[in-house]
């Protein structure tokens, strides 16, 4: 590092290690100065800022701060813009005639590959003025270059990746930034910015759509002082921020100019209150897709008033929340009159039913969906869920008509379109039982695919009574959880089609006829199929 001290707020890299610099000078008991430090990380941290019972500083996260040595080796304080962009695009040599080996970012470090042609590839990205889009995600960013050097040397990028970066404030950053004025995106995860005081970050964002903030410790609040910012801002990324609730007072300022939004995602928060979390979306009318996975939802309640609805949110995504009671469900289409997509996997609603799929009654009581949990909805499989969703109302339900109506808001509108239970019983067996067909599954161990004489004369693995409107990519679902089995397992499965004396296997393709349902391949009753683990 160089010998001159960093002022408090810098950023650092130590040893690969990111922190923002909390304390510069002398520490009791000791000689010679000292650099408090908060990591970015707080597994690094040993205390928030006091040692011996004093207090040198204070820090965002408890217990993520420590002091060090301002000559320890090796402290990084970054580079510039432009420093950063030369070194990983231009200096790498060129035509070399060992073939290169590049780490995939992805893999954290894991795994490395032979790249073949490198110089190649690069001698196109050295002209810095083609770029559209650059990642400098780790590159150690710390500052902008001189006024126009930006412009002049890369004025055709829209796309930039600056996370993990040393950028300490918004200021330092809407100074590289104002140089690119085709910016559309812009990642800056995991960083630590220092919020602007009014107005200072000028027109430097005016044309950004897609902001990611994601892991940045930024709060609702501070987001809404950064928003007047982004008047074209349409996606916006808040994920991992700890965030608790949010604020459900917009200044008349900022409503007006967020009206663009139509994405934000709130994943992984501590998001707990639903209608605390209604009435902070609610100011943004165009907002259509909604991500709160991963957050602490723990109850739905219906809107307190008519007024209450989102009609503009068309997608939804509540997965890995605490969700238990069906009466959550039901109130979703309250919120959402034109909700057409939905996930809520990795719910406690699964349980209610035991020994029972959950994806027929969420179907069914949310009537204007088309997808479930990334599976589209046939109208087949939509009619056998409401059929089956009515059947259940029967059997579960023994009060009155009026008791079955408030306690399953979608009641009276399917006995007008399927006939109350008890009429229908009289024309068709439109029970569950009725409906469903059993299937029965054989393992193959010994080969990729099954050969025409593979015996199905052996018990089955396992046998699974299915709906014949499922699609093959939930049952691929169902399988994979009766194996007990991860959803990313890859796996194969053959239908058996009986061809008079012979017998052909018909490959069902997930990947590209996952939404067909299983009827459209031929299963039926009694029906057998082959699958395959990898």
């Amino acid at each position: 590092m160089d010998s001159q001290l960093p002022d408090v707020g810098a950023r650092i890299d130590y040893a690969s290690h990111r922190g923002t610099v909390r304390f510069v000078g002398p520490v009791e008991g000791t000689n010679g100065p000292w650099l408090g430090v908060e990591w970015d990380d707080p597994q690094r941290g040993r205390h928030s800022g006091s040692k011996d019972g004093r207090q040198y500083f204070t820090c965002t996260i408890p217990n993520s701060a420590s002091f060090i040595r301002p000559n320890a080796s090796p402290i990084r304080l970054g580079c510039s813009f432009l420093e950063a962009l030369t070194s990983k695009y231009v200096e790498a040599p060129l035509e070399t005639s060992i073939n290169e080996r590049v780490v995939l970012g992805s893999s954290n470090g894991a795994i490395a590959v032979e790249a073949v042609g490198m110089d190649k590839v690069r001698s196109k990205l050295a002209r810095l003025e083609r770029l559209r889009e650059v990642s400098l995600d780790t590159e150690n960013v710390a500052r902008a270059d001189s006024p126009g050097q930006i412009r002049r040397r890369c004025p055709n990028l829209k796309g930039v990746d600056l996370s993990r970066s040393l950028v300490p404030s918004w200021a330092e950053l809407a100074r590289i930034i104002e140089e690119l004025p085709l910016l559309e995106t812009l990642s800056l995860n995991f960083n630590r910015l220092q919020l602007p005081a009014p107005d200072d970050l000028g027109t430097a964002f005016a044309h950004v759509r897609d902001l990611r903030l994601n892991g940045t410790l930024t709060t609702w609040d501070d987001m809404l002082r950064l928003l007047p910012s982004f008047p074209e801002l349409l996606r916006l990324e808040l994920g991992l921020n700890d965030i608790p609730a949010l604020s459900p007072d917009l200044p008349r300022h900022i409503t007006m100019m967020a009206t663009k939004l139509s994405d934000i995602n709130l994943q992984e928060n501590r998001l707990q209150h639903w209608q605390n979390t209604m009435e902070g979306i609610s100011p943004f009318k165009r907002l259509e897709r909604l991500i709160l996975s991963e957050n602490k939802i723990d109850g739905i309640p219906p809107p307190p008033a008519p007024g209450s609805q989102l009609q503009h949110i068309k997608h939804l995504a509540l997965a890995s929340n605490n969700i238990c009671a069906w009466a959550d469900i039901d109130a979703l289409s309250s919120w959402f009159p034109n909700l057409q997509t939905l996930n809520i996997n990795s719910n406690p609603h699964r349980h209610v039913m035991s020994g029972t799929s959950a994806r027929p009654l969420v179907i069914a009581r949310v009537a204007t969906l088309s997808s479930l949990n990334a599976s589209a909805i046939s109208p087949g499989e939509r009619r056998d869920s409401e059929l089956f969703y009515l059947s259940f109302i029967a059997k579960s339900s023994a009060g009155s008509e009026e008791a079955r109506a408030q306690e399953h808001p979608r009641y009276r509108e399917l006995c007008e379109r399927y006939g109350r239970p008890a009429e229908r019983r009289e024309v068709a067996p439109d029970t569950l039982k009725s409906r469903l067909i059993e299937t029965h599954f054989f393992e193959l161990t010994h080969s990729s695919s099954p050969a025409p004489d593979f015996s199905l004369s052996t018990p089955p693995r396992f046998t699974l009574r299915l709906l014949p409107s499922m699609s093959l990519r939930v049952l691929r679902l169902k399988v994979l959880k009766t194996l007990k089995l991860s959803p990313q397992a890859k796996l194969q499965m053959w239908l058996a089609l009986e061809r008079g004396t012979a017998r052909e296997f018909a490959e069902m393709d997930v990947v590209e006829l996952g939404d067909k349902p299983v009827e459209w391949w031929g299963a039926d009753a009694n029906s057998k199929i082959v699958y395959r683990v990898q």
